[in-house]
């Protein structure tokens, strides 16, 4: 995974209480610690599946996010950023930033911690859809973008364990019909990262399909 996802994504330390995974005893996340930890060398591991409109698979594979060892620090905002797959990332006061190269502007990508219903990152975005659709048989578009948390501490299964999560939304919306073309969920576990990533695409009979699913298969997290 080359990129933060409309993935993927899909990111100190080891699995602190805030979400343990389900079979140690845990009982239930607490709102502490970061939405992904940054420690240089954490590493996530998942299996990502692209499927065709007829649900089939197109495409399998296993992808990979780790955090490097290239720092860059702003002293006129004190703001310190990790290399996380090529993209300059920190955890602020609001939560997890993407901030760019020159680490000037940063841009909340995952509010943390938050409440459900909670909207941020709103704003245009030109895209290309996964299936095209009658409607955009192009499949670039110019969609608005709604990001909201749509649940907290909702029990997540993956092949790397059971995980208490955070569900962040994010619709693409055509801006004059308001009709949903592409729809992204996130799950995030504190303190553990991105745990798994669905997409879904309007296809050309006009119904929202299943276009990409990615979970953790295993993850190595730097005390």
């Amino acid at each position: 995974m080359k990129s933060l996802p409309i993935v993927l994504v899909l990111i100190a330390a080891t699995i602190f209480s805030a979400c343990k995974n389900t079979g140690s005893g845990s009982t239930g996340p607490t709102e502490t610690g970061v939405i992904v930890p940054l420690s240089v060398y954490n590493i996530w591991v998942f299996d990502h599946v692209d499927y065709n409109p007829d649900g089939s698979i197109k495409k399998e594979f296993t992808d990979s996010v780790q955090v490097y060892p290239d720092t860059k620090i702003n002293p006129s905002n004190g703001i310190t950023a990790l290399d996380l797959n090529g993209q300059y990332v920190a955890n602020l006061v609001a939560g997890f930033y993407i901030i760019g190269a020159n680490i000037i502007l940063p841009e909340l990508w995952l509010k943390y911690p938050a409440n459900v219903g909670d909207r941020f990152r709103d704003g245009p975005e030109t895209m290309q859809l996964h299936f095209p659709t009658v409607q955009k048989p192009d499949s670039i578009v110019n969609l608005t973008s709604v990001y909201t948390v749509a649940a907290k501490n909702l029990s997540v299964t993956v092949p790397a364990g059971s995980f208490y999560c955070y569900k962040y939304e994010t619709d693409f919306q055509d801006p004059v019909y308001h009709v949903t073309y592409y729809q992204v969920l996130e799950y995030y576990s504190p303190n553990v990262g991105e745990i798994m990533r669905e997409e879904y695409a309007r296809d050309q009979s006009n119904t929202m399909k299943l276009a990409s699913r990615q979970k953790l298969i295993s993850k190595k997290l730097q005390p």
